[in-house]
């Protein structure tokens, strides 16, 4: 096989290793804040240090926390106690995955710290985008983190490129005009509608994404948004019979298109 065929594969398991890696690290934000259990049955003591079963409180070892695979050589089920384990799981082990491969795709494996920090944000918009569906809440932590995360990616002196003055403002810039864009939309629209219509969560959810996306991305990230959350609201009502849904879903799937085709800014 020639050097560069087998230099792809690499990157490829590379690549598909960071992916279920990071899934895995989703899956646990999600079951550390209670938004879904590892098996059927209580949760208790959430905060424990070691993953187990919540219903035979036996420790998951390692045959059993190996993303995807573990759940369906199990059949979806604890292999202690044979209690179901939440599809949830690997669904997001396989989104995260998904995410990873489709950057990968589009930009490479290189600069490698900047495939990390991509793959640490899939993670992040993964549990957000859970916390949402279950809670209509974007936790303030997780949109923190995910805010540092822009700002490494952004910033990080390696990545600075000559006019680097430009680049501050650009995305810099960019966590302010967000912030300050969908505050005013969202304070507009509660005067109209006599009803509160946005969270303050999707404010701070627009100023990380304005670190990452940058000033020039506001008008796409913006119509992106609106088009999806009438796409996921229709699917809400139908699925839920309920008028008000979770926004969050929607501006978790622009940002992550956006940053796919933000090719031209790419350092």
């Amino acid at each position: 096989m020639p050097p560069a065929e087998t230099l792809k594969i690499l990157e490829y398991i590379v690549v598909i290793t960071l992916g279920l890696s990071f899934g895995s690290f989703a899956t646990v934000l999600a079951h550390r804040g209670k938004v879904f259990t590892i098996c059927a049955g209580d949760e208790k003591d959430s905060r424990a240090a070691r993953s187990y079963c919540p219903r035979c409180k036996a420790r998951l070892g390692i045959v059993d926390l190996i993303p995807v695979l573990s759940w369906l050589a199990q059949k979806g089920r604890c292999r202690h106690c044979s209690a179901p384990i939440s599809s949830l799981y690997p669904a997001i082990e396989m989104a995260v995955l998904l995410m990873a491969l489709s950057y990968f795709l589009v930009y490479g494996l290189h600069p490698f710290p900047k495939m990390l920090a991509a793959c640490a944000a899939f993670a992040i918009l993964a549990g957000l985008f859970v916390f949402d569906v279950r809670s209509k809440i974007l936790p303030n932590n997780l949109v923190a983190v995910l805010g540092v995360i822009g700002i490494f990616y952004r910033f990080w002196p390696a990545y600075i490129q000559a006019g680097y003055e430009t680049q501050i403002i650009e995305y810099g810039g960019g966590a302010f005009v967000y912030a300050a864009f969908i505050w005013i939309v969202g304070w507009a629209m509660q005067k109209f509608l006599r009803k509160p219509v946005l969270g303050m969560g999707d404010v701070k959810f627009f100023a990380a994404a304005g670190l990452w996306l940058g000033i020039s991305n506001l008008g796409t990230f913006c119509m992106l948004s609106g088009v999806f959350g009438v796409i996921f609201g229709l699917f809400w009502r139908k699925i839920k019979g309920e008028a008000a849904f979770p926004f969050g879903p929607a501006l978790i799937i622009s940002f992550f298109v956006l940053l796919l085709l933000d090719g031209s800014h790419w350092p």
